[in-house]
């Protein structure tokens, strides 16, 4: 008999079953068994299983009336222990498919660290997508370890010992069963096996069950949470307590928005379920409000549960004659932002992501219809004007104004693209929030970055990419839509001649873009200085005299906060320092100056992946490489991701670097392009229409 019994509940999924069955197929480990239950389905899905199984006789079929995924479920795994010797099993849905290793790493992984679960990634797509490098990567983690990083609520995606299920089935009429009971079996064991690569593909479909429009069937969802919450607080782990609470409050934060937008209800139980889940997310900001306050999410939650009040602060605090308020209502200022509005943020001011989907909203003549509002970095909404001038909404106001003004923007606001945290306190049930992130993190971001649940769609640079942006920032992957990065178009364009800014005849440029280490905000991590190679100013002396020797200019960008000092005061001239500054004078992006580069040094910044789409040489700067390991880590796979770099360990290697780049010589040009077309949507440079087009395509359905 066989090692592995692969479960597949099916119903109504003829347009997907054989993309589910030929990649079991082409598995590398064949010694499974593939149990298809057909759960009364109308279609064509029946028919094809019995085609695979007559094709092949590890597929084997059953037929039921229709009563839900559970009983199929159930089925298969009561058939499992009375007919079949295999030692493990797995969950496939219909819909679903899997990387042709899924198995043979997943049962690697179980047998290598002796245990009784291993897990895999997962990638949630809505349509095809490429295969991707595989690395083999496996590890072990303790169950607390497993909840707080790398949890996910299904079943599917992972391999089981069959002892596993010995008294265990699948709640009968939920929805949501996994939810109700993965959490449950994972703390009945000491450690589970992580295998960190995506091998499980998971098809979002619009008319899917967990995808449908919101009815009172998916309030099980928020029991199935609050249970696991109601678990956490006795568990004893703080790490898991937190995540259980991100979790918690999040689903409540999504399920209230999903009852604003939903057309299969009424007005009165829209107001009706949502007050019954204000009352439960109120709850748990009374019983957890240390701990929501500790990890920076109360606030984000508090305007979510209490919405009449925070309207009324608002509106009332600070004055006293409130009937004076409302006559001012009636001002030119609310008459001007009648139209809804759209918030931008970014750090720093007006950059980064964020700026690209502004300026194509301005060129689209969407100003017209929404009101365009930035958040600048002290949280003050401010207008960016033609000539990169700003006029702010609030300061040098009076209060009474400044309270009106604030009241109406908040209210008006119907969707928020940041790349970051906002500081500005919009009602989320009404608001819309599109993340856009810093980049692919390369260093492990998970300390750094988590969701407060106000977040509905968030933005990633490849299908590839995706999961490793969910894991780091710590945002649920069926958030992530993979259309690219809007500020890598640029790459796309023609360079320009960036000579006359740097005051150079050099006939080439290289830029430099470290990542921080040693700060100047106290702030470091393992590694033992303030920039990688040039630890002093004597190998600082030698690169620069060996640039000057090839006609290279080096112009080194340092983290804001990285104290550069030692080599910068020597005044070096082919070593040229720059920093923001430097971009606002000469009125052009960081991006664009670094496409108009011949080469970049870097090292773990996530602007390696970026700057692929140059397609020029890159060398990353390598020699403390064991620090950074250390403290903060890394997201990704290095002997993966950065095979299309030259590896620098020396000030000897940077020269010799230097003066391949000096003479023409790209020795990584093939491997660099293997990475670049993983880790990037596409090369066309039209990552910012794409991104725009979706954002004003969920607001046209919200």
């Amino acid at each position: 008999m066989a090692a592995i019994s692969v479960i597949i509940p099916v119903y109504q999924v003829e347009k997907y079953i054989r993309r589910c069955l030929d990649s079991l197929l082409a598995q590398t480990f064949s010694d499974f068994e593939a149990i298809l239950v057909d759960d009364g389905s109308t279609d064509q899905s029946g028919a094809i299983c019995e085609e695979y199984a007559r094709k092949d006789p590890r597929f084997v079929v059953f037929h039921q009336k229709n009563q839900g995924q559970s009983v199929a479920r159930n089925y298969a795994l009561d058939w499992v222990y009375a007919n079949s010797d295999s030692r493990y099993i797995s969950f496939v849905d219909s819909d679903d498919w899997v990387h042709p290793k899924y198995l043979e790493l997943l049962y690697e992984a179980i047998t290598r660290f002796s245990v009784k679960i291993s897990q895999c990634g997962i990638v949630r797509t809505t349509g095809p997508i490429s295969e991707h490098a595989i690395t083999n990567k496996m590890f072990c983690v303790t169950a607390d370890d497993a909840y707080a990083n790398w949890f996910t609520a299904y079943f599917w995606g992972k391999l089981y010992h069959k002892s596993c299920f010995e008294s265990l089935r699948f709640p009968v009429g939920q929805i949501f069963e996994d939810v109700a009971i993965w959490y449950k079996l994972l703390f009945s064991l000491d450690q589970i096996a992580i295998v960190d690569e995506p091998l499980h593909y998971y098809y979002q479909r619009q008319d899917g069950a967990t995808n449908s429009v919101w009815t009172p069937k998916k309030l099980p969802q928020i029991d199935a949470w609050a249970a696991q919450l109601e678990f956490a607080s006795t568990h004893g782990s703080m790490p898991v307590l937190n995540q259980a609470l991100r979790r918690c409050c999040g689903v409540l934060r999504n399920q209230l928005s999903e009852i604003q937008r939903s057309n299969a209800i009424s007005i009165a139980e829209k107001e009706r379920y949502s007050k019954q889940l204000r009352k439960k997310l109120k709850d748990i900001l009374r019983q957890y409000e240390s701990e929501l306050k500790h990890l920076g999410i109360y606030s984000d939650y508090f305007p979510l549960a209490h919405p009449v009040r925070i309207k009324l602060y608002h509106l009332l605090t600070g004055f006293k004659n409130p009937r004076k308020l409302l006559t001012g209502c009636k001002n030119g200022f609310l008459r001007m932002i009648s139209k809804p509005t759209i918030l931008f943020e970014s750090v720093p001011d007006f950059a980064d992501n964020t700026r690209p989907v502004y300026d194509e909203m301005v060129r689209r003549g969407l100003g017209k219809r929404f009101c365009l509002v930035w958040e600048d970095r002290s949280g003050e909404p401010v207008i960016l004007n033609a000539d990169g001038s700003v006029t702010s909404i609030l300061r040098d106001l009076k209060p009474l104004k400044r309270r009106i003004r604030l009241w109406s923007l908040c209210n008006r606001t119907t969707a928020i693209v940041c790349c970051n945290r906002l500081r500005f306190p919009t009602d989320p049930t009404k608001t819309t929030v599109f993340y856009l992130s810093h980049g692919t993190p390369m260093k492990s971001t998970r300390n750094y970055y988590t969701d407060p649940g106000y977040i509905d769609y968030a933005f990633a640079a490849s299908e590839q990419a995706a999961p490793i942006c969910s894991r780091e920032f710590n945002i649920s992957l069926e958030k992530f839509a993979a259309l690219g990065f809007p500020r890598n178009d640029v790459f796309a364009e023609a360079p320009v001649d960036i000579r006359p800014m740097l005051n150079t005849d050099c006939a080439k440029v290289i830029v430099w873009y470290p990542t921080y280490r040693q700060q100047k905000d106290g702030k470091q991590t393992a590694c033992a200085h303030a920039l990688s190679i040039i630890y002093d100013q004597q190998a600082a002396i030698e690169l620069d005299r060996a640039a000057a020797a090839c006609s290279t200019l080096l112009v080194l960008k340092p983290h804001f906060a990285q104290d550069v000092s030692l080599i910068r005061d020597l005044g070096l001239k082919h070593i040229r320092f720059i920093d923001d500054s430097f971009f606002i004078e000469h009125k052009i992006s960081s991006y664009r100056f670094v496409n108009s580069c011949d080469a970049m040094i870097t090292d773990y910044s996530s602007i390696y992946f970026d700057y692929l789409l140059a397609d020029k040489p890159v060398a990353v700067t390598w020699d403390d490489l064991e620090e950074y390991r250390k403290d903060p880590g890394f997201a990704v796979d290095l002997d993966v991701y950065m095979n299309g770099a030259v590896k620098v360990y020396n000030v000897e290697e940077l020269i010799s670097f230097v003066r391949d780049v000096a003479a023409g010589r790209d020795t990584l040009k093939a491997e660099r392009r293997v990475i670049r077309d993983t880790v990037n949507y596409s090369t066309d440079g039209k990552n910012t229409e794409r991104v725009v087009d979706f954002i004003l395509d969920k607001l046209i359905r919200t």
